[in-house]
């Protein structure tokens, strides 16, 4: 079992930002720390640029104690920017187009670059020759640093078949078309979700998130990570209980939840 870990929004900040505020390298440790027990590696997209493509200093400083624990399970993936030092505003339309994977549609103009670094994920799943380090069989979750599955949640997936997952090999195995077959490769994880302190859970638990995915799916070329994240067509039910937490804004300092908050309107 693998798990990809993406940076989401946290650390955005004014487009005057340049740092990465320092509760994000705490969360990225107490991610690690909760599911290293239970995969096999967890990959860190690291990017050095924001969502608008405002330059950001990288959140993991993998000389550090707190990261070289985990050895060689935890690979980064640090990621320069696509866009040679142009923002998100600054970029044509071909050059917006240029970002997308081929047969794919923008979700919004606002999320291409957003979009082109979650497909970049797969870099941490391949050799330096791109043939891929991982197994049909093995189970891949898309999260974002906030987004942490439950222990009880990742040991079922070490001892039992995830249904639909069941169905998708069987029918690939009967040599179905993939696009058919793959339907139901994505399950999304229904998430309680905490507003800025441990002790502040939501009512109710709507995030839908982390996406757990069939590795089968992915190297057959059907789907890729940015698809496990956003496309529909690849997902089936989410389980009914709660199988992960969303920490959402917890851990951030005032002035840090100031600069999100100043991104998100401007």
């Amino acid at each position: 079992m693998l798990v990809v870990e993406e940076r989401g929004g946290r650390g955005e900040g004014s487009p005057h930002a340049r740092d990465v505020p320092s509760g994000q390298a705490d969360l990225y440790e107490l991610h690690f720390l909760e599911v290293s027990p239970f995969v096999s590696r967890i990959v860190a997209v690291d990017p050095k640029m924001t969502q608008q493509g405002h330059q950001r200093n990288v959140s993991l400083n993998m000389s550090s104690p707190r990261f070289r624990r985990f050895g060689d399970q935890l690979r980064r993936v640090e990621l320069e920017s696509p866009t040679g030092g142009k923002t998100l505003s600054q970029l044509s339309v071909a050059e917006r187009s240029s970002l997308l994977r081929s047969g794919r549609e923008p979700l919004n103009s606002a999320f291409v670059l957003e979009q082109w670094t979650r497909a970049q994920m797969e870099q941490g799943f391949k050799d330096s020759h791109g043939n891929w380090e991982m197994e049909e069989g093995d189970i891949v979750i898309v999260a974002d640093s906030d987004e942490i599955p439950l222990r009880h949640f990742l040991a079922a997936l070490q001892y039992c078949e995830v249904p639909s997952f069941k169905m998708v090999n069987l029918m690939l195995d009967q040599g179905m078309e993939h696009t058919l077959a793959c339907r139901g490769a994505v399950v999304p994880l229904r998430s309680q979700v905490y507003e800025y302190f441990m002790d502040c859970p939501t009512k109710q638990p709507i995030w839908m998130r982390p996406n757990v995915a069939l590795a089968r799916c992915l190297m057959n070329g059907e789907m890729d990570f940015e698809d496990v994240r956003t496309s529909s067509r690849h997902r089936t039910s989410p389980p009914r209980k709660v199988a992960a937490r969303h920490l959402h804004n917890v851990g951030m300092s005032l002035q840090d939840l100031g600069g999100t908050n100043r991104h998100r309107h401007e």
